[in-house]
């Protein structure tokens, strides 16, 4: 997994993440296996990317280091199709 970040101000105004496809792997490796062939085309398409496509605001983040989730729009590419993702 690779990725980007941009930061503007104090918003994260820009992001990407690629997951090489091939390197993920579950408790189950037939699994994994149906995972990388029939279901995502590894060899053919070797990469995930998400790119974000709205600014994100860390202000509301609690500080103390607790775990959270936010919220992230933008677009996820897999098997060269693009659609909007949450």
């Amino acid at each position: 997994m690779a990725g980007t970040a941009d930061v503007s101000g104090e918003k994260l105004s820009g992001a990407q993440v690629v997951v090489q496809v091939a390197a993920i792997a579950t408790d189950n490796s037939r699994r994994d296996g149906q995972f990388r062939g029939n279901v995502m085309a590894a060899d053919t398409f070797p990469t995930a990317t998400f790119t974000l496509t709205t600014p994100v605001d860390p202000a509301s983040l609690p500080t103390d280091g607790t775990a959270t989730t936010v919220k992230a729009d933008g677009t996820l590419t897999l098997e060269d199709q693009t659609r909007p993702s949450t």
